[in-house]
Order: structure tokens, then sequence, then C-alpha cells
């Protein structure tokens, strides 16, 4: 073996367990960061050791760690306990935004995690390194993963306590990664009354340096604030004041000495954003990851029209995109999401590769809904009730056929659609050419007719719109609406978004549903989000969606009941789902859709994922029996089981034949291994 030149290091080529100690990393306060190989499968992994400097060192074998005096000995121990549970509870997580560990171990005294190792450059290197200034959609691009990172952490009550531009990674395709958590290292500091030395200005906030004041996550909305500044900034770590300095000058009744944020390329509100994360007092700011990612997407969507294409690579993220076809994914070294596997309960009842629960019923070329009473080809985009949708982070993802094509060539084509929507009340009796064989010179007429009515009232201009939109007459009916859309007519607006979606024009489409949802209409932030869920924005799609579902749009609680019940969030998705089912405007109508109209597959989806909800969380057979429909194989498996679990054998078994005959194959294979 080669001898290290680190007196305090393990020795270069030295076998720790399966690994070989191939290069040493880094060297802290709290321990040592090595490059290492797998032995066997000759894997790069990385791989830190518990080492706190201050009380112990290397023994003479140059392997095993030391305890220097008695006094220490319990400090040393509580540090490797923290150091441990920490590990295991990072270990849980599968997130693409936070640092994975694959494996945990103790050895030599001490304990060590072992983590992918993953080429990139921290982002305090990069923004070293930059030629030209950021601008504001490239900084929101990295942050909202970032918090989404957050916000699985602080699930589980880990706060990271040491967000700074060095403990952000960012991958080679540019996806940042929280790494370095120092919630195990500033426990350990506190206890050992070195907390100073731990702490990172200007990134810590105040009450990281008392020990009796509540930390919470907050406090990383804090330090994440910070790196914001220094990137709008651009000022060195060591020319911004840190949080004590500013509480002193505020409470003493002084100017903050927080350097004004003078950067053109940045927006007063994204300003204000960063200002109110960097509040002195905690109360005052962000008091969830998921409040600053909602005030994220608002301010994101403030600029949606003027958005341009980010070409600096290394800034931008880019979430992996995994196949609807694959149920289980493991993780890879460059932190890609682990896919949940159904549980064998659910495999052996509910998962068949053509039952759906899931369901987007309009393909992205028809989605007419206000445009169309027509019923028109359906593509069915889904999955299972437990599963077959790629989940990351709470989030989801639908794929069609539609998003993946090209539009960028794709002809214009009119659709012969009708409204869904209620038929205009208006009595006006206005004569509309709807015969396809016109004359040249009665089209120039119907040109002249439309440039002559642009000073019409909003209203007689969606008024007529509607009536031609009713007789076939696209064309001419999107000109009407474009007349009272530039008067501000807000309907006509989710009009203009629908006729546009159909002829994939989808950036069109977008501007018109987001101008829409500006003014707080429940239709346009319902299409928007529909929008940003083909674009693979899930957090934007879920946003969107509850802001519309507040207004009372039962498809949009639809698709947040979905959101949440494939993210196990069954509290939520219960709600959602028994407030559209005690709806007393609620209809179900498979050809047309309103506001208040969801389809008959949907209602199955709600009563089923229901079921499952009351049988097997809340374990209520009552509940489950009324719920669960009858009339369709995956419910009569469903009740088979209910049945089964009251000791009703007779029972269960007539309605496990029943669902086996329709043609439901887990209820074969049960009615084989159980009767």
């Amino acid at each position: 073996m080669e001898k290290s030149t680190y007196s305090n290091i393990l020795e270069i080529g030295y076998k720790l367990g399966s690994y070989e100690i191939i290069d040493k990393l880094g060297e802290g306060g709290f321990g040592i960061t090595y490059k290492a190989k797998h032995v066997h499968l000759e894997t790069i992994v990385v791989i830190k050791e518990y080492m706190p400097a201050s009380m112990a060192v290397r023994d003479r074998d140059s392997i095993s760690i030391t305890v220097t005096t008695q006094d220490n000995v319990e400090g040393y121990k509580f540090g490797l306990e923290k150091f441990l549970s920490e590990a295991k509870i990072l270990a849980s997580f599968k997130h693409p935004n936070i640092v994975g560990i694959n494996d945990f171990f103790e050895a030599n005294n001490t304990a060590y995690f072992v983590m992918p190792f993953v080429e990139g450059i921290t982002l305090g290197d990069h923004v070293d390194k930059m030629s030209s200034a950021l601008k504001e959609e490239e900084v929101l691009k990295l942050l909202l993963p970032i918090l989404e990172g957050l916000k699985e952490s602080h699930s589980k009550e880990v706060l990271h306590r040491d967000i700074k531009p060095d403990n952000i990674f960012l991958t080679e395709d540019g996806t940042p990664i929280l790494i370095d958590f120092g919630a195990a290292r500033i426990d350990f500091a506190q206890k050992s009354e070195s907390i100073n030395a731990v702490l990172t200005p200007p990134y810590a906030p105040p009450e990281q340096y008392g020990s009796s004041t509540t930390q919470g996550p907050w406090t990383d909305i804090y330090a994440l604030g910070m790196v914001l500044y220094k990137l709008v900034t651009n000022f060195k770590s060591s020319d911004i004041p840190s949080s004590i300095d500013r509480a002193t000058a505020i409470y003493s009744g002084d100017e903050d000495p927080l350097a004004a944020m003078e950067n053109p390329n940045f927006s007063a509100s994204f300003k204000e954003l960063i200002l109110k994360a960097l509040n002195i007092k905690a109360k005052e700011r962000f008091a969830t990851a998921a409040e600053m990612i909602e005030a994220c997407h608002a301010l994101n969507s403030q600029n949606i029209s003027q958005a341009t294409d980010v070409t600096d690579k290394t800034m931008m993220y880019q979430k992996p995109i995994e196949s609807t076809d694959k149920v289980e994914n493991t993780l890879q070294a460059d932190n890609t999401v682990q896919v949940k596997k159904p549980s064998p309960e659910a495999t052996q009842f509910y998962q068949k590769e053509k039952e759906i629960t899931i369901i987007r019923e309009e393909a992205i070329e028809e989605p007419m809904s206000l445009l169309s009473e027509k019923k028109s080809n359906k593509t069915v985009i889904g999955a299972g009730i437990f599963g077959l949708l790629v989940v990351a982070a709470g989030a989801f993802c639908f794929l069609s056929d539609a998003c993946q094509k090209d539009d960028s060539n794709t002809k214009t084509e009119e659709k012969s659609e009708k409204s869904s929507s209620s038929k205009s009340s208006d009595t006006e009796t206005d004569d509309i050419e709807t015969d396809d064989t016109k004359t040249d010179d009665e089209d120039d007429t119907e040109e002249n007719d439309v440039k002559a009515d642009t000073e019409m009232s909003a209203d007689k201009a969606f008024k007529k719109a509607k009536k031609l939109l009713d007789n076939d007459v696209v064309t001419e009916a999107e000109e009407y609406f474009k007349i009272a859309s530039n008067q501000g007519h807000i309907k006509s607006k989710v009009y203009l978004g629908q006729i546009a979606e159909s002829r994939k024009n989808f950036k069109d489409a977008k501007k018109y549903y987001y101008e829409a949802s500006k003014k707080d209409d429940l239709e346009g932030e319902f299409f928007y989000a529909e929008m940003m869920k083909v674009d693979n924005n899930l957090a934007k799609a879920e946003y969107w969606y509850k802001k519309s579902a507040k207004q009372g749009h039962l498809k949009a609680k639809f698709m947040l009941g979905e959101i949440a019940f494939v993210a196990d969030q069954y509290g939520d998705a219960q709600k959602y789902y028994e407030e559209i089912l005690d709806s007393k405007e609620l209809e179900i109508d498979d050809s047309i859709q309103t506001p208040k109209t969801i389809t008959k597959k949907n209602d199955n989806a709600i009563k089923l994922n229901l079921t499952y909800i009351y049988f097997k969380i809340d374990k209520d057979n009552k509940k489950a029996k009324k719920i669960v429909p009858r009339d369709i194989p995956m419910g009569q498996a469903y009740l088979g089981q209910i049945l089964l679990n009251e000791g009703k054998r007779k029972e269960a078994k007539k309605w496990m034949k029943k669902s086996a005959k329709n043609g439901y194959a887990p209820a074969k294979a049960f009615l084989k291994d159980n009767f």
C-alpha cells in the first residue's frame, strides 16, 4: 500500500470492508471524505468517515480511531450516535436533489457511510468560474429543485442546517444536489460548546447561534435565501454581514447592513422573495419549503410569456424522466429516482396491465372540452391503482403520444367541434353562414365584416364567437374571441387557448390559459395546469390545480386526489375525493367537461381509491363496502377481499368468481390460491 502523506487519514490502498481507498477528497473538523472503489463491482463511490479532530486521532496502526482523553469519550460517543442516526435517515431518502446513501457501517472504532460518486462541481466553484451574470429564470431553475429536496427532508424532520454554495453540488447535466447535511455535525458542536467553529457566516441564521432558540424549516430557508442573495449580488461571502451582525444592528435601531440587490437581471418581486427568506425574525420568513415553492411558482408564472430557453446547461435543472412501463428502478450514481414497487397485496389483486384507475381522457390533440359536445376518440394515459405512475418527490407524470411528437412542423387543422359549455342565452338573430362551398367574394366579405366589427363590445363579440363556434365556423369564431379577449374578456381567452391547443399550437395555448389564470378563472387555471403536466412541470401543475380546486373545479380536485394517492398521502386524497362525491353540483358525463363534471372512469377511480383507503388504511369494512363500485371487475375483486376479511368465504368467492368471469386476471389467481 502507498503510504499516505496525511497523518490522520486512512492509507491509500487500504481495504475497508468491500471498498478500497483510492484518494482523499476532503477533511474537516467532523470527518474525512474518501474516494473509493468497490473491490468486486469496481464501481467508484464516496465514503465519509466519522473523525472529530478535536477529540480523536488515528491510532498507531494507522487504522483505528482513538479518543484523546477520557473527558472526550462521552462527546465522541454522542457524535457517533448522531452520525449513524443521520445516515439511517438519509439512506431512506430517494430524491434526485438529496445526496444518496447506499450503505453505512461501523468499523475501526468509528462509522462510515457510502455515497454514489457523481461527476460535477459545487455551486460555489461554478459561480467563481462563471464568465457572465446569471439571469432570474436560471436561478429559479436551480432554486426549485433544491426546495423540493428540502421539502422532502423536512417531511422527515431532518434539517440540513448548513446550506451554502459549497454544499450544493451540480451534476454534469446541471441537476442540483444537497450534500453534506450538517445536522449531526452541529448537534455535536453545540454539545461540545464549539458551535461557532462549524457555522458558516453569512449563511447561518440567528437561531443557530443560540442553543435555546427553536430551529425548523425556516432555518434552512434563511440559509438558502442567503445563497440566492450571493447569486444576485455576486458579493464575496466574507463581504456579506452575518445574521448576528444584522440582528444586532436592527435591534439597536440602526439600518440593516445588508446591501441592496441592484442587479437589473432580477425583478423586484424576486428580490422581495429573497428578503422575505432573509428576515431576521424567523416567524416572518417562509415557514416551510412548500410555502416558498408556491411563491416561486407564482413569481415564475408572471413572466411565462417572456420565458426563453436557458443555454447555460450547467445551470439548468433537468429532472430525470422515467418511462411509465417501468415499475421499479434502482438508484443510480446520478441520483435518479427509485420508483415505488407495488406491495405484494396490491400486485396480487389490483395490478393489471390495461386496468386503468388514473386517467387522462383527452389526448392533447383533442382537448376541446369547451369546444365539443361530441365524444372524442380518447387516449387513455395512466396507471393501475397501485403505482404504474412515475413518482418523484410526491409528484407525478403523465405521458401521451402527443407529448412526444414534434409539433414544430404540424400544419394547422380546423376541427369540427361543438361547444360543451351551456348554450348562449343570447337572442341575437344574426344569420351565420355554415355552407362550406363559399365563393371567393363571400370569403372576402366575411373578412371585411370581421375587420369592421373590431369596435364591437367584448360581450357581443363573445356571444357572436360562441354562435359561430356552435356552427363549426372555428376560424371566424377565433377572430371574434380575439376581439373580446383584447378588451379583457376572460372566458374568451380560455376558448382561444382551447382552439390553439386543438391545433397543437401549445405556445399560444399556454399564453391564453395563463392570461385567464391571472384573472382567477377556474377553467383557465385548470387547463394551464394540464399544460404544465404535459410539459412535465409537475410542481407547477399541482400549484395551478390547487388554485382551480379552491374555486370548486371538480376535475382539478380529482387530479389533486390522484397526486396525493400516488404519493401515499391518503388523508389529502380522501379529502379531495369525498369533496367531489359530496358536491351537490356533481355531474358524471363522458361527453362534456365543465367545472362540475367528471367522467364515469373518474368516478370509478375515486371509488376504487376510497375503497382502498377505507379498507386498507382506515380498516373500516363498512365504509369500504358502501363505496366500492360493484359493476366493474376490479371493484368486484375488492369486495371479494373485504368479505373474505370478514370471514364470509361463500360471498367472497361469489364476487371473486364474478370478477374473474369479467376478465380480471388477479381474481382468477386469487381463486386458485385461496378457494
